[in-house]
């Protein structure tokens, strides 16, 4: 009983900690778009690539509901195998796409780095769990 409490406190505070992530992201993008940011216009291929990271980390916090995974001892595998690629997907994209600076690369790098931070809150969750 007492290492299933320990597990939902763990997901409980990775989740309320990403959720800030998931803030700041949304803050971004709004910054970005119609906001105070108008001048800077992030390039179609980051556009793209921005968006396919969101929707693999929405699959992410996703397989975390349908693996009920506060529940569990420990992680599901397929769970921590998405939860690699992802990560390992927004390392790929900073390498390509922050390899080419120019005037946008401070609002690319913000989003991915608040991007990251929740994975690695997911991370930790994962580290922390059996």
């Amino acid at each position: 009983m007492t290492t299933r409490l320990s597990g939902y406190r763990t997901w409980i505070l990775a989740l309320e900690r990403a959720s800030r992530d998931i803030e700041s992201i949304t803050k971004g993008i709004r910054n970005l778009y119609g906001g105070r940011y108008d001048h800077i216009e992030l390039g179609g291929e980051f556009r793209h690539a921005y968006a396919d990271l969101l929707e693999e980390t929405a699959s992410v916090l996703q397989g975390i509901h349908d693996e009920q995974e506060p529940a569990r001892d420990t992680i599901s595998d397929r769970l921590a195998e998405r939860l690699d690629e992802v990560l390992a997907n927004v390392s790929e994209c900073r390498r390509n796409l922050l390899a080419d600076p120019g005037d946008e690369e401070p609002a690319r790098a913000a989003q991915l780095t608040d991007l990251s931070r929740l994975l690695d809150e997911l991370n930790r969750a994962r580290e922390h769990t059996g």
